[in-house]
């Protein structure tokens, strides 16, 4: 063998590094194209998520409440309305025993469901972790004097 032939597995030309990247390029063509196409049908898919603005929001449930709850409660009117954290934050004023009252609830924005209260989890766990610390711990027995317990007489 002469010093100017190579060898025959690198005389093919094809690098395997180059190959890879090409199939891996085409791969991510195809995967970018199917998701901005996947993203555009959603957005025109009338069966797929829908927002509706905050007033239609809270108009959808103003209504709902009035219709189940009004006989009960009387006129409740709608005071203001907000988005806070994806959902819709509504404040009604509610007559309780003839004094006006604010009440918050919570819509989703899609107006499919209602919140009627949100628990903070970082509060919550705080007022939780109070809590605990001004209970006795559970290990300690409380001792009674037994002159201060009745006994009734034996017969």
């Amino acid at each position: 063998m002469d010093s100017t032939q190579k060898p025959r597995n690198q005389d093919s030309g094809s690098n395997p590094w180059l190959v890879i990247s090409i199939v891996l390029a085409i791969a991510l063509v195809i995967l970018i194209s199917f998701t901005f196409t996947q993203k555009a049908k959603d957005a025109n898919d009338p069966l797929g998520p829908v927002v509706i603005s905050a007033d239609e929001g809270a108009s959808m449930l103003l209504d709902f409440i009035n219709e189940l709850y009004g006989p009960q409660l009387g006129a409740i009117t709608l005071k203001d309305v907000k988005e806070d954290n994806g959902l819709y934050h509504v404040t009604l004023v509610v007559l309780e025993d003839g004094v006006p009252a604010d009440q918050t609830i919570f819509i989703t924005r899609d107006g499919k469901f209602f919140v009627p209260q949100l628990v903070e989890i970082s509060t919550t766990l705080d007022e939780f972790r109070t809590f605990q610390q001004q209970q006795p711990p559970q290990g300690d027995q409380v001792i009674l004097d037994p002159t201060l317990i009745e006994t009734p007489p034996v017969e």
